[in-house]
């Protein structure tokens, strides 16, 4: 399944929702980025990166500050 989101432009499309005004949208997003980044295959670590989805879940606008 991991790699049929990759396959089928998934992974651009969650985190292009990252910016997502509704947190419920902002937070899905974020789980199943965690969820197709987890495991040993590099591949979708790499598309998230190539995507620009670390610095968009790093400055994601529900971030905590603590």
């Amino acid at each position: 399944v991991k790699s049929e989101v990759r396959r089928l432009k998934g992974i651009p499309a969650l985190v292009s929702m990252l910016d997502n005004p509704k947190k419920e949208v902002h937070y899905a997003a974020c789980g199943a980025l965690k969820n197709i980044s987890y495991g040993r295959d590099p591949d979708n670590k790499i598309a998230i990166k190539n995507c620009d989805g670390i610095p968009a879940l790093r400055s994601g606008p529900y971030r905590h500050h603590n």
